[in-house]
């Protein structure tokens, strides 16, 4: 009931219960964070990775290997 919530602040310390709460919040952000980062879709930081590791490949096939002397 409304009026005797007060008492439940008798029963539980308000900073344990703060200091709970704010732990678990952090606790679950890392979580979400994480397992969007898993994912390929949501992933921020490797954005564009593909892309470029596809350049990287396609200007190593067309750039020719340099003349040693052993090949002369």
């Amino acid at each position: 009931s409304a009026p005797a919530q007060w008492k439940l602040w008798l029963v539980m310390d308000p900073r344990t219960v703060m200091i709970g709460t704010a732990a678990w919040l952090g606790v679950l952000a890392l979580l979400i964070h994480f397992l969007l980062l898993g994912t390929e879709r949501f992933n921020w930081i490797d954005t564009g990775l593909k892309e470029q590791k596809a350049t990287a490949a396609a200007q190593a096939a067309i750039t020719p290997a340099p003349v040693t002397a052993a090949a002369k």
